[in-house]
């Protein structure tokens, strides 16, 4: 690669760089999962707030005293 072709290839490079705003923070490595895992994990989070939820609601909870009307 001649010089001219060498330059042109870094001010491409360049100017990606400066489009993003990222350039450091996309090199790094950050967490790994597979999408698999991913989706598995999201549904079991998801069904404990739904389970909690609705224990919630039909849990009969004495401490709370009405006020007599």
């Amino acid at each position: 690669m001649n010089k001219q072709s060498k330059a042109k290839v870094e001010k491409r490079q360049d100017r990606r760089k400066a489009e993003f705003g990222f350039g450091q923070a996309a090199s790094s490595k950050g967490l790994n999962v597979e999408p698999q895992y991913a989706i598995v994990i999201s549904l079991i989070y998801i069904g404990v707030v739904i389970i909690l939820h609705m224990i919630g609601k039909f849990r009969k909870d004495n401490t709370v005293v009405t006020p007599p009307s």
